[in-house]
């Protein structure tokens, strides 16, 4: 099983080096405008959520600068292409849970609705 996830992050490459960085945070972004329109559209805006949100996505912007340490000081390029992925998947999966409050009706949930009962 290790041997099969170390593969997989041998594969994954990032068109070039600055997408690592860049892609994360361009899909934060996409996940902070949802979250606030979703906020709007339910009439709940709050700004200790929004405060704790953004404190949320620096702590993750600081673990892609780790990956960036283990990158260039360990030569492990697997851990901030793993971090990053990790990250983009996260980003994507708050933004459907965004989608869906705002009354966008996803399949993707009925299917992970269905898999859990």
């Amino acid at each position: 099983m290790e041997n099969q996830i170390m593969e997989f992050f041998n594969y994954l490459h990032f068109s070039h080096l600055s997408w690592t960085i860049i892609a994360p945070i361009i899909v934060m972004l996409v996940d902070i405008l949802s979250g606030y329109i979703k906020a709007v559209i339910n009439r709940s805006i709050d700004s200790t959520k929004m405060r704790d949100g953004i404190l949320k996505k620096c702590a993750e912007i600081l673990c892609i600068l780790l990956g960036f340490v283990f990158k260039f000081a360990f030569n492990l390029d697997s851990i901030l292409y793993g971090i990053s992925a990790y990250l983009i998947l996260m980003e994507i999966v708050s933004i459907l849970e965004n989608l869906n409050d705002m009354g966008i009706n996803l399949k993707i949930f009925d299917f992970l609705k269905d898999k859990e009962e």
